[in-house]
């Protein structure tokens, strides 16, 4: 069977096996078609139509979920690679029906092709440990090597990520794996969870990691994987139960350092793991694609209008406060990614509400943005104040000083 040192190599090969996916003669010969396939006595199809029905069931499984709309970009990839290499249509009907042009079309149609490739390279490293026995171990760190040097680049690709449907797919993948050792597993999926934002090849392999190394260990018998809502964040905790009690080390018993790399890649937090007498947790938090929070702290109703006008398609959620009191209440609760403050305020200025923002602990790391008519930004920053933005402006200005602002998505 024919190894494959990296998988941009796999990936060359994925592309050969779409080019012959209807030559039935030519797919026999493809080096992909041995990998998956290499024993030419099995009975039943042959070697052709089964890889092809993989390629082609691989292929369903890059399609979005259901509630996607389906003239949504999410659907490009996939639909590219119906359209070309299973309906064989030309190109340039393809873009027509997109309405996207060339140079984007290839540049989709790369993508899509590296994600289908990422897919069967998942199932060929499968295949491979168990074809390999004894050196699964070796195999495996190949794998996660090539993970590490393919992390780069997905990193810097991050979409909307519905946990949910990549967990079921995750699951999938494991399941003989799970049912080798006798393991069960359940998760539980907090309601109205948001979708995580990263890149959704790192997302599986990040589960894939967690999961698999929670299932060979020794006397696992059921893992429990829960998601919850954290502020801007999905907390995930892992379970492992163990029928013995075991005192193995984190770092032996676990190996997550590829695990854990990938959450920090991706934007995330790793909580750490911890061995006990009957079981095994880990925990990371993932990044989400909920909104930013604004507070913006104005008495004219008009000038919150304003900014959410200007925001709402941006990720912005703007919440107005009106008075200094209602401004340090919601401050404290919602603790906004940026506040908005006007000076020329009735009862209680501009000023003191920022002393009083930067007094209080639950509120001083929060960057504050003065907008206002008076020209005082030196006044703003001594006080405090991350940025000062004279009024009126426009909303390139504002988006220019809240990117400065580096407020976490």
């Amino acid at each position: 069977m024919k190894t494959y040192g990296s998988i941009k190599e796999f990936a060359e090969q994925v592309k050969e096996a779409l080019n012959c996916l209807h030559d039935y003669v030519r797919l026999q010969n493809c080096p992909l078609c041995s990998s998956f396939f290499p024993d030419p006595s099995l009975e039943g199809p042959s070697r052709a139509q089964r890889f092809r029905r993989l390629l082609l069931e691989t292929i369903e499984e890059l399609s979005p979920p259901d509630q996607v709309p389906v003239n949504s970009k999410e659907w490009r990839g996939y639909h590219i690679l119906s359209s070309r290499y299973i309906e064989r249509r030309e190109p340039q009907e393809v873009m027509q029906e997109l309405a996207i042009g060339e140079r984007q079309f290839y540049r989709e149609q790369r993508k899509a092709i590296e994600a289908l490739a990422q897919l069967l390279w998942e199932k060929y490293q499968w295949i491979e440990e168990h074809q390999r026995g004894e050196e699964k171990g070796e195999s495996e760190e190949r794998e996660f090597q090539t993970l590490r040097d393919e992390a780069e680049r997905l990193a810097s690709q991050p979409e909307r990520v519905e946990l949910k449907e990549v967990l079921q797919g995750v699951l999938r993948a494991l399941g003989p794996l799970a049912r080798e050792r006798g393991v069960g597993i359940s998760y539980h999926l907090e309601e109205q969870l948001p979708t995580v934002y990263a890149n959704r090849i790192l997302i599986r392999q990040i589960l894939i990691q967690a999961l698999s190394r929670c299932i060979v260990q020794p006397e696992v018998n059921g893992i429990h994987a829960e998601f919850m809502r954290r502020r801007r964040q999905v907390g995930v905790e892992i379970t492992a139960f163990t029928s013995q009690g075991t005192r193995q080390s984190t770092a032996q018993a676990l190996s997550l350092d590829t695990a854990q790399h990938l959450v920090e890649m991706v934007g995330g937090e790793w909580r750490g793991a911890n061995v006990g007498q009957e079981q095994y947790r880990l925990q990371f938090l993932l990044p989400t694609s909920e909104p930013r929070m604004l507070l913006a702290i104005e008495d004219n109703p008009a000038a919150v209008k304003l900014l959410q006008r200007y925001l709402t398609r941006q990720d912005y959620q703007v919440v107005g406060a009106s008075n200094g009191e209602e401004a340090l209440r919601l401050a404290q609760e919602l603790e906004p990614d940026v506040i908005t403050l006007d000076v020329m305020m009735p009862n209680q200025d501009g000023w003191e509400i920022l002393e009083a923002l930067k007094r209080d602990p639950a509120t001083k790391g929060i960057p504050i943005l003065i907008c206002s008519v008076l020209d005082e930004p030196d006044v703003a920053l001594a006080l405090g104040a991350s940025a000062y933005l004279k009024k009126p402006f426009s909303q390139a200005q504002l988006l220019d000083v809240l990117s400065s602002l580096h407020a976490p998505a």
